[in-house]
């Protein structure tokens, strides 16, 4: 039994010792290729050795170690295996052989590299040259092909890593921290391993944040050079990879010197110029894609030479008031100017800056022979270079511009001014009489050269002529001139003026040339007094204004006198003309205030015109159950012109009339007008024919506004707004039918129209005037056509000449209500009227664009031809209302005879007045009852005839506009 075990014992060892001699081995190892070689083609036989011990083969090939995602192959026993498909990148691959030795497979593992070449990662974000945000980026990157790894390399200069170096293995993204923050430029490499090449790609960025740019240390700005020759130092800055210098002669320019000195923080520059000019340094610091700049100023070294006059030649004298210098223009020189004056080194006459010009033209020379000292200055660096020059003025050339007609008539004990206008010579000039003698009282204005001012204490045709001697005692005498000083009405017709007068006027201040509107109620008693007179005004300077009136009048033989009104806080003075001359009775007188002259001038200027009252009509009976139409003009209380015409019809109620069926249209400078409708009440005027409205606006808005009217007659009211501030007066006239339509215009008809702007401060930007005769053709409907036959403008702001309207832009149609209402729509604005009788309305428009952002507002008035030709006689003559504030307001009697004119003027202005002035002239007539009035060989003024007893005319010679209109 023991001896069985033992056999047992030997069997076991001897099969352990043969399975350990079986087991034991050497893996086969590849020969072909060599490994770590680079193949040349995509296909490849692998060759190996048998190895001791081996059964079987097998080969893996793959992209990473171990793996076999290009190749697997089990041989048996073989010694080789053919592969194809290989990769063609460039880049490593792997190959493992196995060998079965006993139960257990051994690898051998091998590295080669592809043919061919692979293609490098490219940076995907941020894009190349951004700007970054924070001094931490992700940087990305697309995975290139045949790469095995990726590093990157961060550097301030292309290729370096003095910032950051990241081996980032196979991953795709790195999230780099550290980054500069200065805003300088900084440069990545993204590094793909590609077999055993590294394949590189390069990018710049901007960091975020700003850097500091360079400054100049040396020399310092402002500095003399002492050389051609300069060496420039600066500072480093911060975030700078690169200095450049730009020299010139101009600031910023570069037509001396361009220096583009890298990273260096000095440059020795040499060609700088030596004649002692100023030349500029601007010196740039890259930060980024940004150049910072920094300007210096320097001055060369050396001097440079001053510029010399070449004409007109020096000593010669000039031809007139203007003359042209040239001059060479020196060295080293970078601006010019010129002195002109009337002593050695003074410019009182003329300053030029004529920067790097080499000519001046000069004006305002005077002419008085005297001597002109010019000196020519040439800037050198910082110093001023100068040669001076003496010139002979031209000969004295005074001339009197005033002629006969541009003098003011005066009236005994009234303030009295006229101007003498003057040119040539040199200034200032002092006026003297030389021969004859002015109007007792009236002297030459020592605070005013050129304006003969006083008060006359004598009647009388004064004869004078006037000296005028300039500053350099050259002199010149005037032609004769006249000044007629009447020793006032003798009151011979004060009789004719009895009864009560309701006046309507309009003025300006003086101060601002804002309006005034005021109503005056009057009782005048036929022997030159005025008593129980009441009044309301209303303007943007003034307010609104009432209280009593009184005072006195003179009404000469003429018809032509003097009134003096206390009204309010104020007296004021104005000339007065009556009509119906050679009847016992003045229906109407028109003033023109003449007392705006001298030390104590009220300040304002204006006239109007007052018309006897019919007392009987001071009664609501009167106008119970009557329909009036309207106009209303002026500006309001921001200076904003106004123009509105409309109708009501006035009913009982109480004591008092009820406005019922009130219709307006409204121009206020706007591109279109303003429908309104009213209601509201009308208070029984009282003995003075005052009454009051209270407007209650319904549409487009509620609004509550008051007016302050006086009745004239049953037919006939005026009215002025009693809203504080608001200069706005105006008429009305009953309406005569019941119901209106095409064929209430249907006839000859004339039109005057008045139309301005003004800006918000209530300065005049613009006005014009215009009279115009058509024909209306209306039917029996609501619509009416019109032509504009002929017309006369005087505009602002154009010629001021006559012109015709063409048939093809001189027609219009209107559309007529039932309420005498007429609106018409054109091109150029929008019209709308209110018939009161046959082809007589009140009219408003709005809505023509005069430049600037204004629109024009017009007030106009359409009245029946009923003649063609002027009836002979004497006629009143008024210009109320005028738009321009500067304007003459003229009241005239004028007698028209066979082809003659003659009468005499009163008229007022801010600082001047005129009383009986005497004119005459010839008129001629045309179709479209047009007639033309001259006088000294000019054609002065253009009429249409109303009728044989009215004319209302356009003045063609001033740039002034207004109408007047004439009642025989």
């Amino acid at each position: 039994m023991r001896r069985h075990h033992a056999v047992v014992f030997i069997l076991l060892l001897t099969l352990v010792s043969s399975l350990a001699a079986v087991t034991s081995g050497t893996p086969a190892t590849i020969t072909s290729p060599t490994p770590g070689t680079k193949l040349s083609s995509t296909s490849a036989t692998f060759q190996w050795t048998t190895g001791t011990n081996v059964t079987s083969y097998s080969l893996y090939v793959g992209t990473t170690r171990g793996a076999h995602d290009i190749y697997f192959i089990n041989t048996g026993t073989g010694l080789s295996a053919s592969v194809n498909n290989l990769p063609a990148n460039g880049g490593t691959f792997y190959v493992v052989l196995n060998s079965l030795i006993g139960a257990a497979w051994q690898q051998v593992s091998y590295t080669y590299i592809a043919m061919g070449s692979g293609t490098a990662a490219s940076i995907t974000g941020p894009i190349l040259g951004a700007k970054l945000t924070t001094g931490t980026q992700l940087f990305q990157w697309s995975g290139g092909a045949g790469i095995s790894q990726y590093s990157l390399y961060i550097g301030n200069t292309r290729g370096a890593h003095d910032i950051a170096f990241i081996n980032a293995g196979t991953s795709s993204s790195y999230d780099v921290t550290g980054l500069p923050t200065d805003g300088r430029t900084f440069y990545v490499t993204l590094y793909s391993l590609n077999g055993s090449t590294w394949l590189a790609k390069s990018y710049s960025y901007v960091a975020s944040g700003n850097g500091v740019a360079a400054a100049m240390t040396s020399p310092a700005t402002g500095a003399k050079l002492a050389s051609g020759t300069q060496l420039f130092q600066w500072s480093g800055g911060v975030g700078i990879s690169q200095y450049s210098l730009y020299i010139g002669t101009v600031r910023g320019g570069h037509d001396i010197a361009f220096v583009n000195a890298g990273i260096a923080s000095s440059y020795n520059v040499t060609g700088l110029p030596t004649n002692g000019e100023t030349f500029y340094v601007t010196l740039y610091s890259l930060n980024g894609n940004t150049w910072l700049a920094k300007s210096y100023t320097y001055y060369s070294s050396g001097a440079g030479t001053a510029a010399y006059i070449t004409s007109p030649s020096p000593g010669s004298q000039f031809s007139g008031t203007s003359a042209t210098f040239s001059w060479m223009g020196g060295a080293g020189i970078s601006q010019y100017s010129l002195y002109v004056g009337t002593t050695a080194g003074a410019h009182d006459i003329a300053f030029v800056n004529a920067g790097l010009s080499t000519s001046a033209n000069v004006t305002g020379l005077p002419n008085g022979g005297q001597t002109i000292y010019v000196t020519l200055s040439s800037l050198n660096g910082n110093t001023w270079l100068s040669n001076k020059y003496t010139y002979q003025a031209s000969g004295i050339t005074l001339q009197f511009n005033t002629s006969t007609k541009d003098i003011a008539s005066g009236l005994i004990n009234y303030a009295y001014a006229t101007y003498f206008d003057v040119s040539g010579g040199s200034h200032p000039y002092t006026f003297a009489i030389a021969s004859g003698s002015a109007p007792t009282g009236v002297v030459f204005s020592g605070t005013a050269p050129g304006m003969l001012a006083g008060t006359p204490t004598a009647s009388g045709n004064f004869t004078f002529t006037v000296k005028v001697t300039d500053s350099n005692n050259n002199s010149i005498t005037s032609p004769s001139f006249t000044i007629p000083i009447s020793a006032g009405p003798n009151g011979a017709h004060n009789s004719y003026v009895n009864g009560r007068y309701i006046c309507t006027y309009e003025g300006y201040v003086d101060s601002d040339t804002s309006r005034i509107a005021t109503l005056m109620s009057l009782a005048i008693d036929g022997a030159g007094h005025v008593t129980s007179g009441v009044y309301d005004s209303n303007g943007r300077s003034t307010g609104l204004l009432n209280g009593s009136v009184s005072g006195s009048y003179n009404l000469g033989g003429d018809n032509n006198g003097t009134i003096t009104l206390s009204i309010g806080s104020k007296t004021l003075k104005f000339g007065m003309m009556g009509n119906n001359v050679g009847g016992s009775s003045v229906s109407q007188f028109d003033i023109a205030q003449i007392d705006d002259v001298g030390s104590a001038a009220p300040g304002q200027h204006g006239g109007g015109v007052c018309s006897k009252a019919t007392t009987s009509a001071f009664s609501n009976t009167t106008m119970d159950g009557k329909s009036f139409a309207f106009t209303q003009h002026g500006e309001n209380g921001n200076g904003i012109p106004r123009a509105l015409a409309g109708r009501f019809t006035l009913t009982a109620s109480g004591s008092n009339l009820t406005i019922t069926g009130g219709q307006a249209d409204q121009a206020d400078g706007s591109s279109t007008l303003r429908a309104i409708l009213f209601g509201g009440s009308y208070t029984e005027p009282g003995s003075t024919g005052r009454f009051t409205i209270t407007v209650n606006q319904t549409s487009p808005t509620t609004d509550t506004s008051y007016a302050v009217g006086y009745v004239i007659d049953a037919n006939h009211m005026a009215f002025l707004n009693a809203d504080s501030g608001k200069a706005q007066v105006g008429e009305m006239y009953k309406q005569q039918q019941a119901s209106y339509s095409a064929a209430n215009l249907n006839s000859s008809f004339v039109m005057r129209d008045l139309e301005w702007a003004l800006d918000g401060s209530g300065g005049l930007q613009w006005n014009r005037a215009q009279i115009m005769q058509g024909t209306g053709a209306g039917g029996s409907g609501s619509t009416a056509s019109i032509t504009i036959n002929q017309s006369f403008t005087n505009d602002a702001d154009s010629t001021g000449s006559e012109y015709k309207v063409g048939d093809s832009n001189g027609t219009a149609t209107f559309t007529v209500s039932s309420n005498g209402r007429m609106a018409m729509n054109d091109a150029n604005q929008v019209t709308v009227a209110y018939l009161y009788d046959n082809n007589s309305a009140f009219g408003v428009s709005g809505g023509q664009n005069v430049g600037s952002g204004l629109y024009g507002v017009a007030f106009n008035y359409i009245e029946p031809q009923m003649a063609t030709t002027p009836g002979s006689g004497s006629y009143l003559s008024t210009v109320v209302p005028r738009i321009e504030p500067e304007g003459n307001i003229n009241v005239d009697l004028v007698t028209l005879g066979s082809g003659t004119i003659a009468g005499i003027g009163d008229g007022g202005a801010a600082g001047g007045m005129d009383y009986a002035s005497p004119f005459s002239g010839t008129f001629t007539t045309s179709s479209y009852g047009a007639f033309y009035i001259s006088s000294g060989g000019e054609q002065v003024t253009s009429c249409f005839v109303v009728s044989s007893t009215r004319v209302v005319c356009i003045d063609d010679t001033t740039r002034n506009p207004s109408v007047s209109v004439s009642v025989k």
